[in-house]
């Protein structure tokens, strides 16, 4: 664990581990497997019984071509008959009919899919409206085979746009059996936009969030206290999260401080932390400030994100 950190997590990590947001694939020369997600995380879990976990396509923007959309399904298929214990997920586009998006669902364990704003029609991706991304023949699909929908929100304001919100309400009431997961718990690395927000969506139980890459604390504490333990679910967003340094709020925004930025102004010679490493110091802390119990724990990191994903 960095910076000698184990043992100040070591009675807080359970012994079951699910990720509920782990990515796969090609990311320039690197190839990232369930292989290697597992090596990794004898680092930050060294004493776990049972590590596994929901795969998620890497975005590539060669996954427009839908020869190579039905390969990465392929290979999603290949992960899944190497490990019996984990679950995957498929890439949908805008313009998928319903008959594409489940000629990808090629092995019983692809129970989610995702979808990722860099597709979106427009040259402005990061303001695009979920609609844009997200057709929806893939609510039909999810609905109508019980499927999560791993949803990676935009805009500035995130869960506090009032677009988004209203979105999440009309389709999470519209299509009861589809699973939303609201990655980085709503996107809220600017925290004040799920604090404020996250109790509009609190009645809707198919709404669900996952804390990968959230490394303040105030967000996840906001969204467990407001929707619930069982409804939040641990995930590290592997393998971005292996990168050092760390997401705050500032201002009305957020920044990253990655490495580079933290030793120019810095002149400590202090090691930097993974992502991973923050985020999970920063759930450990929301679950200190809540004083949950070992059961609400196990929860959050393995009982709640396998629920989803089991049929």
């Amino acid at each position: 664990m960095d910076l000698n950190l184990y043992d100040k997590v070591d009675s807080f990590l359970p012994k079951n581990i699910f990720d509920a947001h782990v990515h796969i694939g090609q990311c320039g020369n690197e190839i990232y497997t369930a292989d290697t997600f597992l090596e990794s995380q004898k680092e930050f879990f060294p004493n776990a019984e049972t590590i596994s976990g929901n795969l998620i396509p890497y975005p590539d923007m060669s996954l427009r071509d839908k020869k190579k959309r039905y390969e990465s399904a392929v290979f999603m298929k290949e992960q899944l008959d190497s490990y019996n214990d984990f679950f995957g997920e498929v890439m949908v586009l805008p313009g998928d009919t319903k008959e594409e998006i489940e000629a990808l669902l090629i092995h019983p364990r692809i129970r989610g899919l995702k979808c990722y704003h860099f597709y979106a029609d427009r040259e402005d991706v990061d303001n695009a409206d979920i609609e844009e991304f997200l057709p929806e023949t893939a609510l039909e699909v999810a609905n109508e085979r019980g499927l999560c929908i791993t949803l990676h929100l935009v805009k500035d304001k995130a869960l506090a746009d009032a677009k988004n919100l209203n979105y999440l309400k009309i389709n999470a009431e519209k299509y009861p059996n589809a699973k939303f997961i609201l990655s980085h718990c709503a996107h809220g690395f600017a925290s004040w936009t799920l604090v404020e927000t996250v109790k509009e969506l609190k009645e809707y139980m198919n709404v669900y969030y996952d804390v990968s890459s959230v490394c303040e604390s105030p967000t996840i504490y906001a969204c467990i206290r407001t929707v619930g333990v069982k409804r939040v679910l641990w995930g590290s967003d592997y393998f971005s999260s292996c990168a050092r340094g760390k997401c705050v709020s500032l201002g009305d925004g957020f920044v990253w401080i990655m490495e580079d930025d933290f030793k120019r102004i810095n002149k400590r010679d202090i090691e930097v932390n993974t992502i991973q490493t923050e985020s999970l110091h920063a759930l450990m802390q929301a679950c200190h400030m809540l004083q949950l119990t070992k059961n609400d724990v196990d929860n959050l990191f393995y009982y709640n994100a396998l629920g989803l994903f089991v049929k």
